[in-house]
């Protein structure tokens, strides 16, 4: 993974060399042991995920970003996970020199992992898609995401966070589209199937 950073820091013009004084600090969180979903293995995967996808290289190295960093701070029951970690992105990006306006785009990409309403920016769609995969997968892996969810809520009581989970999931059932890119839009009768059978069983 490490590489492929450089490999990003690289072509959006930044500071190779001061790659190494970060890199703990990027990824220290993912390997915390609070964390059972959005580890070190959910950012592998993701990254992954853009083997398949055709992409210029400007926005293959911000999509990259956008995926480390993107759930850098991970603080149940806390409103402001993303906007704390856009900041961190800000911040440590700046840090490697890389410019304003393409620090501005990743911030963009990380906070609308809030509501994942990419608006019309298709890179953000993109985002967004690659973030939300995980609902269009086989039913026995969604199964255990939703676990691993679970376990990182685990200090919140069953009879609330079953209550909050339905409506996270109702709200994705609602839209219109869960997927909004063309290459993951494949996904969506599966996805909806995987929600409501989670919703079933907490409700």
């Amino acid at each position: 993974m490490k590489e492929k950073f450089i490999w990003a820091v690289s072509v959006l013009g930044g500071i190779q060399g001061k790659v190494n004084t970060v890199w703990n600090e990027i990824l220290d969180p993912y390997h915390s042991k609070t964390r059972f979903y959005h580890d070190a293995s959910h950012i592998h995967y993701l990254i992954s995920l853009l083997n398949g996808i055709h992409l210029e290289k400007e926005e293959e190295a911000l999509l990259i970003f956008a995926i480390f960093f993107h759930d850098l701070v991970l603080e149940p029951g806390r409103r402001d996970n993303e906007e704390r970690s856009a900041d961190l992105a800000d911040k440590v990006l700046s840090q490697l020199g890389i410019s304003v306006p393409h620090r501005d785009r990743i911030r963009s990409m990380i906070l609308s992992t809030k509501d994942h309403d990419p608006g019309d920016d298709d890179l953000v769609a993109l985002f967004c898609d690659l973030d939300l995969s995980i609902l269009g997968v086989d039913p026995g892996t969604y199964l255990r995401y939703a676990q691993n969810v679970r376990k990182e809520y685990s200090l919140v009581p069953e009879r609330i966070y079953r209550k909050e989970r339905a409506k996270v999931i109702r709200s994705f059932l609602n839209r219109k589209r869960i997927f909004y890119s063309e290459y993951f839009r494949s996904l969506e009768g599966s996805a909806r199937i995987n929600l409501q059978e989670e919703l079933d069983r907490i409700t």
